[in-house]
């Protein structure tokens, strides 16, 4: 890793240089018209062996880097025993995690289980009650008709004894009105047959 961070840093410092250069060959213009064409000739190429160089640098640099970034640094043991033990925690805290979120679960349908059960218990327990209360309510009405059948038929044999009653003594007033009345005949008839037989 240091070789190759060595050989970036002069990579760096050549194509630096390389840039430095470069303006220096640019700011060569046009050459005046009293020079010769040799000189432009030898200008030309030394300023295409300038950026020939540059463009070999530059690529130099860019291959070095990656590979750089493609060598893997050597592991430390410590640091993949840290690493192996965090992955473990993270396991173990992901179950527990699951595990207490599937006991949630659990408990949640629990209790709504318990609850659906007691409200179908009152329910129940409702339905009994309102059925323990008609049949108490029904027997109340059998024994209120039966007692006022019973009362009605009381009554009534009262009224028929009375009225019976009522009857022989009207009869027996009768009787007696009609016995006097025949009887006070009887005597008005013996008297007159005696005071005809006395008469004679």
């Amino acid at each position: 890793m240091r070789g190759c961070q060595s050989t970036s840093t002069s990579s760096t410092t050549a194509y630096l240089c390389g840039t430095m250069i470069a303006p220096q060959g640019s700011a060569v213009g046009p050459s005046p018209s009293g020079k010769s064409a040799l000189e432009r000739a030898r200008r030309d190429r030394s300023l295409r062996k300038l950026h020939q160089q540059r463009s070999a640098m530059r690529a130099m640099t860019q291959a070095q880097i990656a590979r750089c970034l493609a060598v893997e640094p050597e592991a430390d043991p410590e640091l993949c025993d840290n690493v192996k033990t965090q992955r473990l925690v993270m396991e173990q805290k992901k179950c527990e995690q699951e595990e207490r979120k599937m006991q949630e679960a659990a408990r949640k349908m629990q209790i709504e289980l318990q609850v659906r059960i007691a409200k179908e218990q009152e329910e129940a327990r409702r339905q009994q009650r309102e059925a323990r209360q008609r049949m108490i309510l029904e027997r109340v009405e059998q024994y209120c008709a039966v007692r006022e059948k019973h009362v009605l038929m009381r009554a009534f044999l009262a009224w028929r004894h009375l009225a019976s009653r009522t009857h022989l003594a009207v009869a027996r007033v009768t009787t007696r009105h009609v016995w006097f009345e025949k009887r006070n005949w009887l005597r008005t008839w013996c008297r007159k047959a005696i005071k005809l037989r006395n008469d004679r």
